[in-house]
């Protein structure tokens, strides 16, 4: 009941700082309209704001056990549909648990929708990002709290699930940013909430 109150006041707290989010990005285009302020145009090496990036995943799953770190990489593409929204793409793929752990691994896509506050002279860019997750989980029976003696055998998950992300852009060029972001997904696996969280960094090249 603990874990489940914790996992219900996270989605609170996410969906209000989204809703505040929103309406702080309206009042900020109003007073930019009324002072006649510069909203940033679309980036990249033609103006289309389309981003090829790439880069590496540090995780942390917490299951019935205690949290298991992992790496994998990652790769991705998104596309600006105007100074403050853009939709992305990001795969992750990890093929196989690590043995003698309670690992977890996943062979994904997630499209999603971005809400970025950027200013047209400021290299960087915040955003707050939710999309889902669709594709292979696979996991060692230990992190769902299961008993077993084969170190290869796994578990597989519901292959979709919700996640959310914070991202910092930090733009080097106008066509080239690095990008460091914390993204989080509860995964279901055998009935039981396996909660991820990765770090990512990354860098793009944008189009």
């Amino acid at each position: 009941m603990g874990r489940a109150n914790r996992l219900r006041a996270l989605q609170t707290a996410a969906i209000g700082a989204l809703v505040g989010a929103i309406a702080l990005l309206n009042s900020k285009n109003a007073l930019a309209q009324e002072a006649g302020g510069e909203e940033p145009g679309p980036y990249g090496l033609f103006g289309a704001g389309f981003h090829l990036e790439g880069g590496l995943g540090v995780y942390q799953v917490f299951g019935q056990s205690a949290p298991v770190p992992g790496i994998y990489p990652r790769v991705g593409m998104e596309i600006e549909l105007s100074s403050h929204f853009s939709l992305y793409l990001m795969g992750r793929i990890k093929m196989q648990p690590d043995e003698g752990v309670p690992d977890m691994a996943q062979v994904t896509v997630a499209p999603g929708l971005f809400l970025k506050f950027r200013e047209a002279e400021w290299p960087v860019a915040f955003g707050f990002g939710a999309g889902a997750r669709i594709g292979l989980f696979s996991a060692r029976p230990e992190l769902v709290g299961l008993r077993n003696s084969d170190p290869a055998a796994t578990v597989n998950g519901f292959p979709l699930t919700p996640e959310g992300t914070i991202k910092l852009e930090f733009w080097l060029t106008s066509f080239f940013p690095l990008k460091a972001a914390v993204s989080y997904a509860p995964v279901f696996i055998e009935g039981t909430i396996v909660h991820t969280i990765e770090e990512s960094i990354s860098a793009a090249l944008v189009f």
